[in-house]
Order: structure tokens, then C-alpha cells, then sequence
């Protein structure tokens, strides 16, 4: 085994370490220093046998007939590389470091899994916020206050549904080769039965006089935006009705709860228990509609009164001699 020796310090960070101690040199002339004893930058080599799928050709036959196949009728073909960990051990990453000529770090000559080793998620997955290049860039790093719930799981009839109708597996190794069908086709859903909270009372609170006017002036540029949203999703105009799916609020809740949020500024945690439905699905909803509703007169409210409650909103509307039906919480 022989010695090596290398560097995984930039130029740049050569010279600031050089300053340091006292020596003025730039960053072209460590690297002619560098090239000199012969150092170049160099990237992994992938020499080194490891374990292999006996269909490990097969598959990537079967990738490349793939491609041709879509290029061939026009369509686009997108590569995605979705690895967030890597593997340890001899396996080829990118990126290059200084060595000498003839002596590149040596890896494996695929990347199939190796049980033993495992994977570890690279540190600098956690430092974004700190890049930044000497031309200028800066990154900004921001909190998704999203809900991903993890741990669920795929009843076995739903999946037997996705096998039946959605799923198209290849015949080569469908585990890895299948494709996801369009969404069937049908009629639109029934939308589902009110949810329960006295939406006429709320809406009168947010000073909505006549709900159900208000909903028949924004009802058709509701449903333009969203049919143009669904466009660009396809990217191709709909070919027959869709059967989507049903919608978790139905569309006077969505524009009650958004005139809630202008114009008493309660919070979607507050009109999410009152409506019974998570307040990022009410959120997303009320920004889509808030466009729609500004046309109409309804937009914030600055300074004015906050409600963030249940004791608040019920107080609120007593003050204002609305009496809430049973519905609401």
C-alpha cells in the first residue's frame, strides 16, 4: 500500500492559510507550484470490481430503448437523479481534489447498494445558509413550516386499486420499470356535505352581507384559475373530464375562511379546528382565492381587530349581535 499524499484545500483557501504564516503568494501560483510537482486535479476512477446485478446490462438496454422510443415520438426525456444519502465506502462521487498524475482515487465501477457499509447523509446537506462564492452569490436558507406526516402506510386495497388501474409495470423487472398512467376518467365528485360550522355566521362576521352572491361572482374565475392551473400541470389542454379528487373543503368554506383571515385576521390554526381540515390545505386554498376576492372589496385589514380564539370569536360576535349556530366549535 502505498503513501499518498493530497490536498482537498481550494487555491484560494491555500493562499488565506499561506497568509497566515507570514507568505504572500497567489492562488496561480500555488497552482503552477502544484502542476510542478505534479499535482492536477483529478476526479475518482471507476476501477475497482465490486458485486453486480447479473441484469445490470439488461437494464440499462432497456433505459436507452426507453429514450429512443420517446425521442422518437417527440417527447421529452428527463433524468433525475433522487439520492439524498450516500453510500460509504469505494464508490465514485463527484467533485476532484489535487494528486499527483497516474494516481486518481481509485472506486467501484457502479454504485449497486452495499448492505454492509450502508448510506450517511452528507453533513453539508445541514449548511446550506453558509455558501457563498467571491463573485457575490449568497443563499438564503428558509424554514418550510409545512406538515410532511411520515409513517403512512397504503391500505393493501388501495394498493391493489393502483396495481389494477394506475400502475404500469414493464415486463423486465417491473419492480424497477413501470410508468403512472393518467388519472381515469369520469364525472366530477359530488362535493362533500358542509363542514359542519355556521359559514353564514362567519361570513357575516368578516362582513359579508350575502354569501351566496359572493359566491356566484367568483364561482367562474374559481374555476378558470384552477382549470388553468391543471393546464400547465398537463401541459396539454384536458381531453376528457377529469375525476380529480374530491375537494377536502368545499368552495364556500375555502372563500369563507379566506374573508376570515383579511378581514378578522384569525389565523388558519383557528380556522382550521373550526373548519376540521389541516390549515395548510385551508391556507393554500385562501391565497388562490384571495386574488378573487380583493376584486370584490374583501381585502386585509391592517390595525383593526384580530381574532384568535374561540372565546374571541364568539365575543366578537356577540358584540356584534351575530348569534353562531351549534356548529361551531
Amino acid at each position: 500500500m502505498a503513501e499518498i499524499t493530497w490536498c482537498s484545500l481550494s487555491l484560494r483557501e491555500l493562499e488565506r492559510q499561506l497568509a497566515a504564516r507570514g507568505f504572500r503568494c497567489g492562488k496561480d501560483a500555488i497552482a503552477r507550484m502544484l502542476r510542478a510537482d505534479g499535482y492536477s486535479l483529478r476526479g475518482m476512477s471507476r476501477v475497482l470490481e465490486g458485486k453486480q446485478h447479473p441484469d445490470r446490462d439488461g437494464q440499462f438496454r432497456h433505459i436507452n430503448a426507453m429514450i429512443a422510443e420517446f425521442r422518437a415520438a417527440g417527447d421529452p426525456v428527463v433524468s433525475v437523479d433522487a439520492k439524498k444519502k450516500e453510500q460509504l465506502g469505494p464508490y465514485h462521487r463527484d467533485g476532484r481534489s489535487w494528486r499527483r498524475k497516474g494516481d486518481p482515487v481509485k472506486v467501484r465501477d457502479h454504485d449497486f447498494p452495499d448492505e454492509e457499509l450502508g448510506k450517511i447523509t452528507p453533513y453539508g446537506v445541514y449548511d446550506i445558509a453558509a455558501t457563498t462564492t467571491y463573485q457575490g452569490l449568497k443563499v438564503t436558507a428558509v424554514l418550510d413550516g409545512g406538515d410532511y406526516p411520515d409513517g403512512i402506510k397504503i391500505s393493501g386495497k388501495r394498493m391493489k386499486h393502483l396495481e389494477e388501474h394506475v400502475i404500469a409495470r414493464h415486463g423486465a423487472h417491473g419492480e424497477w420499470n413501470y410508468a403512472i398512467r393518467p388519472a381515469p376518467a369520469g364525472p366530477d365528485p359530488e362535493p362533500p356535505p358542509a363542514p359542519g360550522p355556521d359559514l353564514q355566521g362567519l361570513a357575516a362576521l368578516a362582513g359579508i352581507a350575502d354569501l351566496a352572491a359572493l359566491l356566484e361572482a367568483v364561482a367562474v374565475p374559481w374555476a378558470a384559475a384552477r382549470e388553468q392551473r391543471l393546464h400547465l400541470d398537463r401541459g396539454a389542454a384536458r381531453r376528457k373530464a377529469s375525476g380529480g379528487t374530491p375537494w377536502t373543503l368545499p368552495f364556500e368554506a375555502i372563500v369563507t375562511a379566506a374573508a376570515c383571515h383579511l378581514r378578522l385576521r384569525m389565523p388558519y390554526r383557528l380556522l382550521a379546528g373550526l373548519l376540521g381540515a389541516h390549515q395548510s390545505t385551508i391556507s393554500l386554498a385562501a391565497r388562490r382565492v384571495t386574488p378573487l376576492l380583493e376584486d370584490h372589496g374583501i381585502t386585509p385589514q391592517h390595525g383593526g381587530i384580530r381574532i384568535s380564539t374561540l372565546d374571541q370569536l364568539r365575543e366578537h360576535a356577540a358584540t356584534a349581535g351575530i348569534t353562531l349556530t351549534a356548529g361551531t366549535p
